[in-house]
């Protein structure tokens, strides 16, 4: 199982119901097709895409929104019909209306303070696709098929974990090579290579 940041913004807007109240809705991108991560991996790193094609076919009936991937902090579930997932040529969006829980009502405070501002989701991989090139520090991933999309939402902080997903495979590269990285040349020549034109 693997977990992805995204510094996406996410936007609240307060939208008023039928019967006369408000709530406030949070919408965001969960992923951004084709779209470079920053610096995976921490004994072995890489930069990852997400292909536009990775979610075609996935189940998303069951997916959760949390906060910070806390379980136990549910915001909505889309068999519940409380969490609307949306699949555009950008990415995957999804959208909530906060629930008037402790969690929900911190989340929206936080949110109109600037204080949450990015996008995560949990995941595991179908198929990928490596690249390495000889004298390149950061190998180049793109998951082309994600296997199970299991939840997105609102993180304070990146969480990048070591998962069984990407143990199996970093197996055969780390057999044949552990690389030892200077990770200021690492950042000086990832600057060099996003500007290059």
């Amino acid at each position: 199982m693997e977990k992805r940041f995204l510094n996406e913004g996410i936007q609240i807007e307060t939208r008023k119901k039928d019967d006369g109240t408000t709530e406030d809705i949070v919408t965001g991108y969960g992923i951004v097709f084709e779209s470079e991560s920053r610096i995976l991996g921490a004994w072995y790193p890489f930069i990852e895409t997400i292909n536009r094609n990775a979610l075609n076919g996935v189940d998303l009936k069951e997916v959760v929104a949390t906060f910070n991937h806390n379980f136990d902090n549910i915001l909505a579930r889309a068999d519940a019909n409380t969490l609307k997932l949306s699949i555009y040529a950008k990415g995957l969006k999804y959208e909530f209306s906060a629930p008037n829980t402790t969690y929900g009502r911190d989340l929206v405070e936080n949110l109109k303070n600037g204080n949450v501002r990015g996008s995560s989701f949990m995941f595991t991989t179908k198929k990928d696709a490596w690249i390495e090139e000889k004298g390149q520090e950061v190998a180049r991933r793109e998951i082309l098929e994600i296997d199970k999309f299991i939840e997105v939402g609102p993180v304070t902080m990146p969480a990048y974990p070591d998962t069984t997903a990407a143990k199996r495979s970093f197996e055969q590269a780390i057999e044949e090579r552990q690389p030892k990285v200077d990770y200021d040349k690492l950042t000086e020549k990832l600057t060099q290579f996003k500007n290059r034109k």
